[in-house]
C-alpha cells in the first residue's frame, strides 16, 4: 500500500497568499496591469463582506488574464513560479516535503489557488502531483471561469481520490501538513495531521515553519 504526504500550498509551504503575489507580480511585469488593482481588491471585500462566494470572487480576481493564450498561461505559470513563489517558500516545508518523498511516501500538493501555477510544482522531482483550483481554457483561450468547485473542504478529497483513482493507500501511516482548518476533512482521513503555524488546537499537533 501506499503512503501519502500531502501539503496545502498557501500559508503552509508559502509565507503569504500566492493570488496575492500573482497580482503583485503581474503589477511589476507590466505597471500597467495596477488599472485591475481595484477590481481585485473589490474581489476580496466582496467575499469579505459575504456578498458573493470564493467562486466568483475569484473569477473577478483573475479577470485580468483573460483572452490570454493557453501558451501564455503556461509561460505565466512557470515565470510566476520561479520568479513569485521560490523566493516566499518556508525551507522548512520543503526539507519536510524532501524527507518523506526519500522515505518512499507519495508528495502531492493539494490547494485552493489556481492550478495554472500550482501545477508547476511538478516540475520538482520530490512532487508527484500538485492539485489545485481548475480554470477554464477554452480553443486554447483562457476564459477565466471555474471548473467545478473550489478546491476547498471535502472538495480537496474529492479531487484527491479522483487522482488516486482506486489506488491502495495506507491512510494509518500517511500525513498532511496544513496551516487551515478549512483543511480538516482530509485531515481526518490521515493518520496524522499537522497544522503550520497556528495557534494551539486540541485536534491537531502544531509545527512552527520558517
Amino acid at each position: 500500500m501506499d503512503r501519502l504526504a500531502v501539503f496545502d500550498v498557501d500559508y503552509t509551504l508559502t509565507r503569504r497568499e500566492t493570488q496575492v503575489e500573482l497580482l503583485k507580480f503581474l503589477i511589476a511585469t507590466d505597471f500597467k496591469n495596477i488599472t485591475h488593482l481595484p477590481n481585485s481588491l473589490a474581489a476580496g471585500l466582496g467575499f469579505i463582506l459575504g456578498l458573493h462566494d470564493e467562486k466568483k470572487s475569484k473569477e473577478q480576481n483573475l479577470k485580468m488574464l483573460r483572452g490570454i493564450t493557453e501558451d501564455q498561461l503556461d509561460q505565466l505559470g512557470r515565470t510566476f513560479m520561479l520568479r513569485g513563489i521560490r523566493p516566499i517558500l518556508y525551507q522548512d516545508g520543503i526539507r519536510v516535503l524532501k524527507r518523506h518523498h526519500r522515505e518512499g511516501m507519495r508528495v502531492i500538493l493539494n490547494s485552493a489557488s489556481p492550478e495554472f501555477y500550482i501545477r508547476e510544482f511538478e516540475r520538482s522531482p520530490y512532487v508527484e502531483k500538485a492539485i489545485g483550483t481548475r480554470f477554464e481554457v477554452l480553443d486554447g483561450i483562457f476564459t477565466g471561469k471555474m471548473i467545478g468547485r473550489n478546491n476547498k473542504g471535502d472538495e480537496k478529497i474529492n479531487r484527491l481520490m479522483e487522482y488516486l483513482d482506486g489506488d491502495v493507500i495506507d491512510w494509518e501511516n500517511s500525513i498532511m501538513y496544513s496551516d487551515s482548518l478549512s483543511d480538516k476533512p482530509l485531515m481526518d482521513k490521515m493518520g496524522k495531521a499537522w497544522l503550520i503555524n497556528h495557534k494551539a488546537n486540541p485536534h491537531f499537533p502544531v509545527m512552527r515553519w520558517k
